[in-house]
């Protein structure tokens, strides 16, 4: 292949890129690798981006409140998983639990509430959480779902829960709408 020189005043260019790159006042190939380096950056910065807005909106569901057993077990998978805003949602607002369970799920090491919170986070989100009893009546629905728990959990008072051992919950909602949302816990 021949190379093409061209005089630019007093620089040799080895191309007419270069040529031209260098009448534009830059310094031919290295000038424009500059350019094409920032803008490649530029390009990974912005899909590094919209990959990582993908990865929160995946990371953060909508909890599943379209029948009394699924919001229940979207409950307890999000309180578990320490998302209290999405926990939060699996509330009725002006409820009768709505601001207790607000209190737990900001709970600290040391407060009243901190021991509830404390189990949530000690059960095992990899195994199915049955329903044992759905009842309607003039209150709303109770529903009865089943937790196991994944490590050792040691309440103030009462039975210690070992890993493997179940506890049954309870709960009376409501419906919202076309939402099902927790009123008593």
């Amino acid at each position: 292949m021949k190379q093409i020189t061209a005089n630019i005043g007093n620089k040799v260019s080895a191309s007419p890129f270069d040529a031209k790159c260098a009448r534009a006042g830059g310094a031919g190939k290295s000038h424009w690798l500059k350019h094409v380096a920032a803008a490649g950056a530029a390009l990974l910065l912005a899909t590094a981006f919209v990959w990582g807005q993908a990865a929160v909106r995946r990371s953060s569901p909508k909890p599943d409140l379209g029948s009394p057993e699924a919001t229940v077990v979207s409950f307890t998978k999000a309180v578990a998983r320490g998302e209290t805003n999405l926990a939060q949602a699996c509330f009725l607002p002006g409820g009768v639990d709505y601001d207790d369970m607000r209190q737990i799920l900001a709970s600290k090491p040391g407060s009243p509430h901190f021991e509830i919170k404390q189990m949530f986070e000690s059960l095992n989100l990899n195994v199915p959480m049955p329903i044992v009893v759905k009842t309607n009546s003039e209150h709303g629905t109770k529903v009865v779902w089943r937790v196991t728990f994944k490590k050792e959990f040691k309440p103030h008072k009462g039975p210690v829960f070992k890993p493997g051992s179940t506890y049954d919950f309870d709960a009376t909602l409501k419906p919202s709408g076309k939402l099902w949302l927790i009123d008593n816990f």
